[in-house]
Parts: structure tokens; sequence; C-alpha cells
């Protein structure tokens, strides 16, 4: 509209006489829309720093390659869960498989592992970081924290089948007591880790398929649907 009157006036010949109030009419126009202008180039920066910020919060593979004995990438400092509840708290989340199922992982709970995006309790996807040192401590939790176990790893480590192993205490019983674990070096689901002899009530497992009898030959489909309805589940580490 404003093109269409300019050359409207140069036609009818009335020169500067028509141009000077337009011009003052639409300074304001053009004043605005810089305003406006500026207005969103600071928030498009304040999003693109924001965006930044937030991904140096996730750590990529170079960034946990760095870390120094006896030190992990604490997520439990900045979202508590209900891991704060149970023997006296202090987890760090090392690690998180999604209510869809098991892993997948591949270093039988030595720590080594990485796979992200980085997420948290209840993650839609399996993510790891690795830790380093010794936890004294391994807390191994549905989501919810429905079902749980603390152990040590002294208890998780080393090659064994249908072994008793110990357990410190548990959402079944807070004295320390044994169940019957697997740890198979050829098997890339091992180690499964569960409340009860295996197979029940299982709250970790290193992978899961539909050819995997790491869940018991008739537990397939209970081991993921425990998955589904208690928020995935998750593994933390601590040192006392």
């Amino acid at each position: 509209m404003e093109t269409s009157m300019n050359n409207c006036g140069l036609e009818h010949g009335q020169g500067n006489s028509f141009l000077e109030p337009e011009q003052s009419k639409e300074e304001p126009i053009h004043t605005a829309w810089a305003t406006s202008r500026r207005v969103a180039v600071s928030l498009l920066m304040v999003m693109v720093v924001g965006c930044c910020s937030l991904a140096a919060m996730v750590p990529t593979q170079s960034d946990v390659a760095v870390l120094g004995a006896n030190s992990t990438i604490s997520l439990g400092e900045a979202r508590k869960d209900c891991s704060s509840s149970i023997d006296g708290g202090g987890w760090t989340l090392v690690r998180h498989s999604p209510p869809s199922g098991w892993g997948p992982f591949c270093d039988h709970l030595a720590g080594t592992a990485y796979l992200g995006p980085v997420g948290g309790p209840d993650a839609d996807l399996p993510w790891t970081v690795p830790w380093t040192g010794s936890p004294s401590k391994f807390l191994f939790s549905f989501g919810d924290c429905s079902n749980w176990l603390v152990t040590t790893p002294a208890a998780i480590y080393g090659q064994y089948q249908n072994d008793p192993r110990q357990i410190l205490s548990s959402s079944l019983n807070s004295c320390p007591y044994k169940a019957r674990w697997y740890n198979r070096k050829m098997y890339t689901e091992d180690p499964w880790i569960s409340v009860k002899d295996h197979p029940a009530i299982i709250v970790y497992g290193e992978s899961w398929s539909s050819a995997s009898h790491g869940c018991g030959s008739c537990k397939h489909e209970e081991c993921r649907v425990m998955l589904k309805w208690h928020k995935g589940a998750n593994v933390y580490i601590k040192w006392d």
C-alpha cells in the first residue's frame, strides 16, 4: 500500500509536498518495526544461549572419558527421586533401562559403557555413563522403587550360574540374605539380578531379546511387563 501511494503522488506531480507528510507517518511505523525486530533478535539470542546451556549439561563421550578416580556424572544431585529414601540416600544414578526393555548394555556392569543421550530415572530411552573406582554399594531398583535391592560389587562380579549372591537389604527384606543370580561371561544378557531367586522380580538385566533365556524360559513376557508397569529400572552407586 505504501508503494502505490508513493507512485500515485509522483504520477500526479505532487512531489515533496506529498512525500513529506507520508515520511512523517512512515517514521513511527519503521521505528516500531525496528524495535520489534530488535526484540525478536534478543529473544532468539536468549533461546540460542539457553539451548547451548542445556546442551552443555548433557555429557558426551569425550566428557565421560576424562572422569577422575571415584567420580562419575551425578544426576541425583540435580533431580531427586525415590532412591533418596533407600539406605540413607546419597545414590548416584548411572544407568537406566526404559519400560520397553532391558539395556542394551555390554560391559557386565563394569562401568565402562557409554550410551546416550543421558536422561533421568524415567527416561523413554536407555542410557548409561561410565564410572571409575570401586563403589561400595549398588542399588538396583524399578523406576517407581516398588522393588529394589542393595548389594556389593563382590556379589555382582565374577562368573556364576544359579549361585546364591549376597543382598544387603531389599524391598522384600531389610536384613541381609542371599538370592540366586546369573553372570555368565558368554551371555551378553548377564548379569541377571533379582530380589528373589532368579527369575523372580528381576531388577537388572544387561540386555533382552526374544531369543534371550535370561528371564527364564516361561518368564520372558513377565520380565518385560514388570518394566512396563514400574517405569523401567535404574542402577545407582555410592561410596560409603
